[in-house]
């Protein structure tokens, strides 16, 4: 994969910009963006991009939860353990 790809599949992992964005970002047309979606290796990339950072939000969900569960306050640790 080209550069751009590599960096449209970072815009897409973000969230924050629309096809139309990222190919302006990028400075090629939203056709091609449509086309490195298609392809298997994009796809797949695309994957493992997310998953990476799903990976790294849970480690965050999981350790602000542990520490609202041991929180001083009983009204934080009870509301942390019935949401």
């Amino acid at each position: 994969m080209n550069p751009k790809q590599n960096k449209a599949i970072l815009l897409m992992v973000e969230g924050e910009l629309t096809q139309k964005q990222i190919a302006k970002e990028l400075n090629v047309s939203v056709q091609s963006i449509i086309t490195w979606r298609k392809k298997s290796e994009f796809q797949e990339a695309l994957v493992i991009a997310e998953r990476e950072k799903l990976k790294g939000l849970s480690i965050k969900a999981i350790k602000t939860m542990e520490n609202l569960l041991n929180a001083k306050s009983e009204l934080v640790r009870y509301n942390a353990a019935s949401d």
